[in-house]
């Protein structure tokens, strides 16, 4: 069709609906995230409105008498409800809770919040007060102190909702990092970005009441007492509960530590990678535990500056660590989202608290311990209470593993654990090799540790009957000894203890035996070492030969994968069995390389003599003729002598 044509139809054509913009809702704090319709009728409708900033907006927009004489630009929309009051709407980043346990403080973009622990009701917000770090309690509960992103410092009074005092140069317009009260609750400790540490006390100050002349009122003010310079900015710090020691974490990845009574240098910890973002000190000072952008944990002594123990934590940056009240148990939470408890003595993760969505910025403890806080960037705080279910760490190490083997049975179902084979991966060696330890694997070790458990009380008891018979039949004993009972199981399918071990490890997957081995406790090693001495004693090993290949590569593996706790044993009894070993398998190896050797030669020889019956060859006819000078000559075959 010609554009003419075009134009001809569209003139006669009836438009049956005609679709133009009505108005526009407008949100004022923040991005609409999703809509959705409320109620609609022929006079109004009522639209949904969710924020980006964690809130809910209800609209009612009225429809004009004349829609046709409206005009678009107008605003109609009326926010009829809101949803805003309980939350923040920002990243929480500040956390502390009263020393009664009854108040909890949390900070944010502009806002600070006061919510009773019991009721879980926010009692009290503040707004418009800078982007909120760091807050903490003063004893008493009734005032908090609070350091924020502009460098203020301010004195909060909850009981009158008021701001007693603010101080705008704290530090030098420099972002406030980090507040500590000391035991004594009367000094304040700020950390800044300035590269300082300021102290500051509560003073009370006579102030004249504004339209008079002889009238004052007493006002709590912050007085700025003495300052710590340092050469690197201040992330974090904590005073010792015995206020002997202070300690700093600092952007160049170090603790300092210093007397807090003369500010004097003391001792520095260094070994994290990256900079240290939380210090705790134990209830006793003796302990000193930080955390770091590297993913580490690292525990102190504060007596030299020695490193107990260097743990990977978390699987990114640990944000906050915290020791339980009057215990070395302490907790973490990180970027990835995970709190974890931590056995301060053992140094093993004792539990795991999965709940937030998101990365986990702070933490505080109770007084007592019995009750954790949490806020995180999902813009939820959460709360952990003790309970009295008890936790085992087995149990624990088994969800783990049934997690870490649905992830990883998901990820090669969807082809992203494909990994490629290079030609050398047969020389590779042993201790380089990496394996992945799986549920299947576990439990090939678990069943081996259960026939090795049973089995082997079962060799000690026989063990044990045949010394006491032997005493017996010397007269060293007035009653003759009874036979041991045999186990259920061992009785139920007739067989013996070692042949009952073996066909146990007979049944695990020649791919999956040294990851199966790598599981067992030495103890176990031990034992299993007690059984490849009966399957190579001479008496049995002509019964197990065609498994003498599995038992060497066990018995091999197990002694390279345990070398240090081998030569670390004592014992003469083990160092008598080992050797004994060592002997039984190289008097087999020896009759067998005699036996391989006779058979090999036996080979060679029935090998030339099938050669001097079956191999022939075949002669040319014409070079048959010119050799005897012949004009005719028939095809001759010729037997190849040896």
């Amino acid at each position: 069709m010609s554009d003419e044509e075009i134009e001809q139809s569209l003139k006669e054509s009836k438009v049956n609906m005609l679709i133009a913009p009505f108005t526009t809702v407008f949100s004022d704090k923040s991005k609409v995230k999703s809509t959705t319709w409320g109620t609609a009728s022929n006079r109004k409708l009522d639209i949904v409105l969710t924020l980006a900033n964690n809130s809910v907006s209800y609209q009612h927009i009225p429809i004009p008498e004349s829609v046709k004489k409206h005009k678009k630009d107008e605003q109609l929309a009326q926010e009829k409800y809101k949803l805003d009051h309980t939350g923040h709407r920002h990243d929480i980043r500040a956390i502390d809770i009263s020393d009664d346990d009854k108040l909890l403080v949390t900070g944010s973009a502009n806002q600070l919040k006061v919510w009773n622990i019991k009721t879980r009701s926010c009692i009290r917000t503040f707004d418009k007060i800078g982007t909120v770090l760091t807050a903490k309690f003063l004893p008493g509960g009734t005032l908090v102190v609070i350091g924020s992103k502009e460098g203020v410092l301010s004195l909060v009074d909850l009981a009158s909702s008021s701001i007693l005092h603010s101080i705008d140069d704290a530090h030098s317009g420099q972002r406030i990092l980090s507040i500590e009260i000391t035991p004594d609750g009367k000094s304040i400790l700020t950390g800044s970005s300035d590269k300082s540490v300021r102290f500051w006390e509560i003073q009370v100050e006579k102030e004249l009441v504004p339209g008079t002349e002889d009238r004052f009122v007493n006002k709590l003010q912050l007085n700025h007492t003495r300052t710590l310079e340092l050469n690197d900015e201040v992330l974090c710090l904590k005073v010792s509960p015995d206020s002997k020691l202070l300690s700093v974490g600092l952007i160049d990845n170090t603790v300092k530590v210093f007397f807090y009574d003369t500010l004097k240098f003391f001792l520095s910890l260094y070994g994290h990678k990256l900079p240290i973002l939380s210090i705790d000190i134990s209830f006793d000072s003796r302990l000193i535990i930080t955390s770091s952008a590297d993913k580490n944990i690292r525990i102190w002594g504060l007596d030299f500056g020695d490193c107990h123990k260097s743990i990977f934590g978390h699987q990114d940056s640990i944000m906050c660590v915290k020791f339980v009240p009057n215990s070395k148990n302490f907790f973490s939470c990180s970027k990835d989202g995970m709190i974890k408890y931590w056995d301060g003595i053992k140094f093993e993760n004792v539990q795991k608290l999965a709940a937030h969505q998101s990365e986990v910025w702070n933490m505080a403890i109770s007084s007592t311990g019995e009750f954790l806080c949490s806020v995180s960037h999902d813009h939820s705080i959460r709360i952990w209470e003790e309970t009295d279910d008890q936790v085992f760490i087995e149990e624990e190490r088994e969800k783990e593993m049934d997690e870490l083997y649905e992830r990883e049975l998901l990820e090669s179902l969807e082809g992203d654990d494909i990994t490629k084979r290079s030609e050398n991966d047969e020389n590779e060696d042993d201790v380089t090799r990496v394996t992945k330890q799986t549920m299947e694997n576990l439990k090939a070790g678990e069943k081996l540790m259960e026939a090795l458990d049973i089995c082997f009380k079962e060799i000690e008891d026989a063990e044990q009957y045949q010394k006491d018979l032997k005493a017996f039949k010397l007269r060293k004993l007035a009653q003759q000894p009874i036979p041991p009972t045999k186990n259920s199981l061992l009785a139920a399918l007739n067989i013996e203890p070692e042949v009952y071990v073996l066909d146990v490890l007979k049944k695990i997957k020649a791919s999956q035996l040294e990851d199966a081995l790598l599981v067992l406790p030495f103890s176990y090693t031990v034992k299993l070492l007690k059984f490849i001495g009966i399957w190579t004693n001479p008496d049995n090993i002509n019964k197990n030969i065609t498994s003498i290949s599995l038992i060497c590569r066990t018995l091999f593996f197990c002694i390279r994968s345990n070398s240090m706790e081998f030569i670390s044993q004592k014992d003469e009894t083990f160092v008598k069995d080992i050797s004994k070993l060592k002997d039984q398998l190289r008097t087999y190896l020896k009759q067998t390389v005699s036996e391989v050797g006779f058979n090999v030669g036996g080979l060679k020889f029935l090998k030339n003599q099938w050669k001097m019956n079956h191999s022939f060859e075949f002669a040319d006819a014409e070079a048959q003729s010119e050799f005897k000078g012949e004009g005719k000559s028939r095809k001759r075959m010729y037997t190849t002598l040896a």
